[in-house]
């Protein structure tokens, strides 16, 4: 891929230094809420690699009520022109997912979900309405209590690590 860039005459703005690449490995182990979308899931990051273009880690869910467990485990990747990197918070614009390894942020969101009615996870808090001729339901995407609360508090987050 880098001889295609370099080929096609296409360089990349890094937004992440190389020290700051260097230090990304020592946060193996470390357990984070992880989003992507409208999945957010508890996981412990695993298995990074970084060269002086890219990202590469594993996440592997942490199972946890009231969170989505998104299957055992899924890479991750996004090239340093599109990473962010904070001490406590990792985001992959135009990949869309992002990272928070802040405890306090872990804890809080365990404390929003924690509050669904048992056997529940936040994404059965968005209204849904019946899909006419069939027994389907589809989300309307509105958020009920629980979702509003956990993305709004994670929206803010965002905006405090940046």
């Amino acid at each position: 891929m880098r001889r295609l860039r370099l080929a096609l005459g296409i360089t990349m703005t890094r937004n992440v230094s190389q020290s700051t690449l260097a230090t990304l490995p020592s946060y193996e182990g470390r357990q984070a809420i992880y989003i992507e979308r409208m999945r957010v899931c508890r996981v412990r990051v695993v298995r990074i690699q970084v060269d002086d273009a890219h990202l590469f880690a594993k996440c592997e869910t942490v199972e946890t009520p009231g969170l989505n467990s998104a299957g055992a485990s899924w890479n991750i990747a996004a090239g340093t022109d599109i990473l962010t990197v904070k001490a406590t918070y990792w985001s992959a614009s135009y990949v869309g997912w992002q990272i928070f390894f802040n405890p306090t942020v872990i804890q809080r969101v365990l404390e929003i979900v924690s509050e669904l009615p048992l056997g529940k996870i936040y994404l059965d808090d968005y209204t849904s309405r019946p899909v006419p001729s069939t027994s389907k339901f589809v989300s309307i995407n509105t958020p009920g209590p629980y979702a509003s609360e956990l993305f709004s508090y994670l929206r803010a987050q965002q905006l405090v690590e940046l």
